[in-house]
C-alpha cells in the first residue's frame, strides 16, 4: 500500500462537506482518488452509487482499471460486477447520457448525437459571414475593418471565434459581458490599472538599481 501524506489522508478521509485538491502532475491524485473510493466502498457504499468522472477517455480507463484492481485487492468481491455499469467515465460522456436517458424532458430526439466541434466552428463562421455582409455599408463598421484588417476581413473573424471559444468556458459568460464596460472599462478600473503600473515601474527601477 502506498504510504499517504497528511494532505493526501485529509483528501482520502474527509466526509461531509465539498473538498477542492490542487495538485501538479504525478503527485498521485489517482492514487489518492482510488482509495478514497476503496474507503467508501468498505463503508457500505456500493461502486455504481458513486459518480467519478474525468476530462479524457484515457483518465476514466485507467481510473476504472486502478478502482478495479484495488477492489481486487481488497477482497471486496461483490462490488466486481457493478463496477461495469458504474459511473466512471468523462464529463461529457456523463452528460450526454443524461441527456439521451431524459431527452423527453429536456423535449429533444431521442437519437440526438454529439456534433464534432469542428462543424460547429464551419456554423459560427456561417453566422460571422451574414453578420458581416448586413454590416457592411455601416460607417462604423467600416472603419473598424479598415483599421484592423488587412486584405480582408477574415482576421478579424478569428479573433471573434477565438473570444467565443474562451467565453465558452465560463459558467456566466452572459453575465460576464452584460458587464464588461462596466468592469473593465470604468474610470476607477483604469485608474487603479494606472497606480499599479506606476508601482510596476517604480519596483523595477529600484531592482536596476539594486544590480548596480
Amino acid at each position: 500500500m502506498m504510504a499517504f501524506t497528511k494532505e493526501q489522508l485529509e483528501a482520502i478521509n474527509l466526509d461531509g462537506n465539498n473538498i477542492i485538491v490542487s495538485a501538479g502532475a504525478g503527485s498521485g491524485k489517482t492514487a489518492v482518488l482510488t482509495e478514497r473510493v476503496i474507503r467508501k466502498l468498505k463503508d457500505g457504499v456500493d461502486i455504481d452509487r458513486l459518480l467519478i468522472l474525468t476530462f479524457t477517455n484515457e483518465a476514466a480507463n485507467e481510473m476504472k482499471n486502478r478502482i478495479r484492481k484495488a477492489i481486487i485487492n481488497n477482497k471486496l468481491y461483490s462490488q466486481i460486477d457493478l463496477i461495469y455499469s458504474s459511473y466512471i467515465t468523462t464529463f461529457d460522456s456523463y452528460a450526454y447520457s443524461l441527456v439521451k436517458k431524459y431527452h423527453y424532458i429536456l423535449n429533444v430526439p431521442k437519437d440526438i448525437k454529439i456534433t464534432d466541434s469542428g462543424i460547429i466552428t464551419i456554423y459560427k463562421y456561417k453566422v460571422l459571414d451574414n453578420i458581416f455582409e448586413d454590416l457592411y455599408g455601416n460607417p462604423l463598421f467600416d472603419r473598424m475593418i479598415n483599421d484592423y484588417c488587412l486584405k480582408d476581413d477574415k482576421l478579424l473573424k478569428n479573433y471573434i471565434i477565438d473570444i467565443s471559444v474562451k467565453l465558452e468556458l465560463l459558467t456566466d459568460k452572459y453575465e460576464y459581458l452584460n458587464g464588461y464596460l462596466d468592469n473593465y472599462y470604468s474610470d476607477e478600473y483604469l485608474s487603479n490599472l494606472i497606480v499599479k503600473y506606476n508601482e510596476l515601474i517604480k519596483t523595477k527601477i529600484s531592482e536596476i538599481k539594486d544590480l548596480y
